[in-house]
């Protein structure tokens, strides 16, 4: 199995380092899922969900925990307001400040307000997608994060550990998706940059990376369907491990390692 490509397909099933997917990586896997799922439906977790969603973008964990934990001082129209937002976020130290306007902009425009957009994203959640990929800074995994937040099953949120894991399955990802450049010029210069998916390109891996799986029982929900929120769990968690020198192809060597945990962002 080539380096940091951990999971396989077999007769339809996925298996983790050639053995069949244990049920202590699935519960890691939940457990990482119930902390980031907004746990009521109303208008401040959508908007609290949201504004996490874009203030994970290129930074750690910690920041935009940090950033929503701040905004629990604030009343519901400041966390609809751009400016006080600013402000927060250059408080909890986020690298960009600057990035929710236009969506927040969007969502309050929107027939029906910021409730209905979530309704329909759980409803039509390709066809929305579609419609917030058109507003800045909301691309498609940012978009596919908040409908995870929101409790969504049916898409998947595409970061660089998913992307190494699915092109290990045989899929067809470009390296740059996983494997960032160092650039040599520009404001990006000094740093390893990895780059995006076009969307239509996005929506293909999402796809094949789905009908892939589809039969694979341990990847569906109560309901029968395949999880997709719970796939981009898995494969998020074993990547985080293998960046945070937990390896799980050395299980003597890291036996005892901590795992992973996460508080949620919507937590008092």
């Amino acid at each position: 199995m080539p380096s940091n490509f951990l999971f396989s397909v077999k007769e339809g099933q996925l298996y983790h380092l050639g053995a069949p997917l244990h049920p202590d990586l699935l519960e890691q896997a939940n457990r990482i899922l119930a902390a980031h799922v907004i746990p009521e439906k109303t208008r401040r977790a959508y908007l609290e969900s949201l504004l996490f969603c874009i203030a994970s973008q290129r930074t750690s964990f910690e920041r935009p925990l940090a950033f929503i934990r701040l905004l629990k001082e604030s009343p519901l129209e400041g966390i609809a307001d751009a400016e006080h937002l600013e402000a927060k976020s250059r408080e909890a130290k986020l690298v960009n400040s600057d990035r929710f306007r236009e969506a927040l902009e969007f969502a309050s425009a929107y027939d029906g307000g910021i409730e209905r957009l979530v309704e329909n994203f759980l409803l039509r959640p390709i066809e929305t997608r579609r419609e917030l990929n058109r507003v800045r800074y909301l691309a498609p995994k940012t978009a596919s994060f908040w409908y995870l937040c929101l409790g969504g099953k049916r898409l998947m949120t595409l970061d660089v550990h998913n992307f190494r894991q699915i092109a290990g399955l045989g899929i067809e990802v470009k390296e740059t998706h996983y494997n960032g450049k160092l650039r040599s010029k520009g404001k990006t210069k000094g740093r390893t940059v990895t780059t995006n998916p076009s969307i239509r390109g996005y929506e293909r891996i999402e796809h094949e990376t789905l009908e892939l799986l589809e039969n694979c029982d341990l990847l569906k929900d109560e309901e029968g369907s395949l999880n997709g929120a719970l796939i981009t769990a898995l494969f998020w968690l074993s990547g985080a491990n293998l960046t945070r020198g937990n390896d799980p192809r050395q299980p003597v060597l890291f036996k005892g390692c901590n795992e992973l945990k996460f508080t949620s962002p919507y937590s008092e």
